[in-house]
């Protein structure tokens, strides 16, 4: 894939898989991986891969987070080559018994939270599929395996 908004929409795609698979599991990660496998072959059956990682401030279980933070990640270290494969996961995980309370109430980040909800009972309901925050829609095809929790 040399086409940047394909790519782009892919890392979208996945880090709203990995922070729905986040919230499902109760947890939030710290650091956020983006893996890239390019197209160019070592030797049989292996290929280059490229592994690049950001630690967050604090942890974090929602998608838009996640999805800036690795697509800031493609920014940075885009290769100049063909890439097979974009993939987005979250490291560094903490419990959610663990989060820090705030003294006053973030309301953006209370209606962060409820927009994930929603989001969550909606593909739940109808599938992953069915909603994708903007840029998240992923021709098919281009990742097609199906991953845990969803």
């Amino acid at each position: 894939m040399r086409d940047d908004a394909t790519a782009r929409s892919a890392i979208v795609a996945h880090a709203e898989a990995v922070a729905r698979r986040l919230r499902h599991d109760g947890v939030r990660g710290r650091v956020v991986v983006v893996k890239m496998k390019l197209a160019e072959r070592l030797g049989r059956g292996k290929f280059l891969v490229v592994t690049r990682r950001t630690t967050l401030p604090e942890p974090t279980d929602d998608g838009a987070v996640v999805s800036e933070a690795a697509l800031r990640l493609w920014e940075r270290h885009r290769p100049r080559r063909a890439v097979r494969l974009v993939g987005v996961s979250v490291a560094d995980i903490d419990g959610a018994g663990r989060q820090q309370l705030a003294l006053f109430a973030d309301g953006a980040r209370l209606r962060r939270a409820a927009l994930n909800d929603a989001l969550d009972r909606i593909v739940a309901r109808f599938g992953s599929d069915s909603i994708a925050r903007g840029g998240g829609r992923v021709e098919k095809g281009l990742t097609s395996r199906v991953k845990r929790g969803e």
